[in-house]
């Protein structure tokens, strides 16, 4: 990971924001959780968590913090993926559009070597929309598609976990071209621009304790200039920039129940826990606090071809969610609940309830296969998801 950080320095530099007009910035924020199983079914709350291949972007920490059956190996490694869709859903934020869906997709590979750990996480999100937001005009979508590139570190032990992810983005909003056959292809680029962001994450895991404490922050966005043909699809305007609001999140778990938490494993003791020793009660609850982006416009609002103000106040979600093995070794529930914030000002946030299971599979490895969903007023959201089994 060493040998790429000089170049992810040389990428952040390069994409320094240029001068803008104050009045045509684009605000790239999704209020909605779009992560995997493992982090929506919880409500989103896994900055006092953070482990696993799940939520790398929810809390970089988690690139080295080890499940405590890994904690003596010197080597360790977990992957996960997933995928969300939905139809007509719409979210606070885009509760005033004529949306017809969204679409979403990631995946999470860390290596942890003794103290350290380091891997890359992957993310597309696509939202499809009527172009000039009535139910007879073109379709039209945003389309986010990111890599993240991590490296952490355990200390003390593992009792402190700390990390970095360089987040390389590019971020895209597309005319659809009508097919013959009744549907769409991609079509002309309206407006595009790369972008690249930091966020940083530690976890607090004090050994033979029940409980953890984490820090996550989302650092400024660097974008390059946008670019793009608004003029074939009649817009008048090209936004000067890109722009991604900063965010601090505080979170924090407790877990009841015989499964070992923060826990090393004691000598002699078998690397697999018997079911019995498998029962747990998890829950979690994170604050996050998002940061204004001055003078900066809704995406949805420029297909329009309408300046939409966005972002002008700070906002905060709060997100809870428990997790229990109602199965030892084979079953896994999860439920919680967030709060969407709207940046817009004619709208108001919305709350969510969210649920899933993770099922126990014996394949070539121990995987997990799991279903989540995420419904609120006018929104319905549902994926899948695969992973390994711990």
């Amino acid at each position: 990971m060493s040998s790429r950080l000089p170049f992810l320095l040389v990428i952040t530099v390069t994409l320094a924001p240029h001068p803008v007009d104050a009045s045509s910035n684009m605000e790239d924020f999704s209020g909605a959780i779009l992560g995997s199983g493992a982090v929506l079914g919880m409500g989103g709350a896994f900055i006092g968590i953070g482990e696993g291949a799940a939520g790398h972007l929810f809390q970089p920490a988690a690139f080295t913090t080890r499940a405590w059956h890994a904690r003596s190996k010197r080597f360790d490694w977990d992957i996960a993926s997933g995928s969300l869709s939905n139809q007509t859903a719409k979210s606070a934020n885009e509760s005033s559009d004529v949306m017809i869906r969204r679409r979403f997709s990631q995946g999470g590979l860390n290596l942890k070597w003794n103290e350290i750990g380091f891997g890359l996480h992957m993310t597309q999100r696509t939202l499809i929309f009527k172009h000039q937001g009535s139910t007879d005009s073109p379709e039209a979508s945003i389309k986010r598609r990111s890599t993240g590139f991590g490296f952490a570190r355990t200390q003390a032990l593992g009792v402190w976990h700390w990390g970095v992810v360089a987040n390389l983005s590019g971020f895209s909003l597309d005319d659809r071209e009508p097919t013959p056959e009744g549907g769409y292809s991609p079509g002309q680029r309206l407006v595009g621009s790369d972008s690249a962001a930091v966020i940083a994450g530690a976890l607090w895991t004090p050994l033979h304790q029940p409980y953890r404490v984490g820090l996550k922050l989302v650092g400024p966005l660097f974008s390059t200039t946008p670019t793009g043909a608004p003029e074939a699809a009649q817009i008048d305007f090209m936004p000067e920039s890109l722009r991604a609001p900063i965010q601090l999140g505080l979170g924090a778990s407790y877990q009841w129940g015989p499964r070992p938490f923060n826990q090393l494993p004691k000598p002699g003791q078998p690397a697999r826990l018997t079911p019995s020793q498998r029962r747990h009660l998890l829950v979690a609850a994170d604050l996050v606090v998002t940061a204004p982006t001055h003078n900066s416009l809704d995406p949805a609002g420029y297909l329009k071809n309408k300046r939409i103000k966005v972002g002008s106040d700070a906002s905060w979600s709060l997100r809870v969610g428990a997790e229990s093995e109602i199965i030892p070794d084979r079953l896994v529930v999860r439920g919680g609940s967030y709060y969407e914030p709207c940046r817009r000002l004619d709208c108001k946030g919305k709350w969510h309830a969210t649920g899933g299971m993770e099922l126990h599979i014996r394949a070539l490895l121990d995987l997990r296969m799991g279903v989540v969903v995420d419904v609120a007023s006018d929104y319905q959201n549902a994926g899948l998801g695969v992973g390994i089994w711990h």
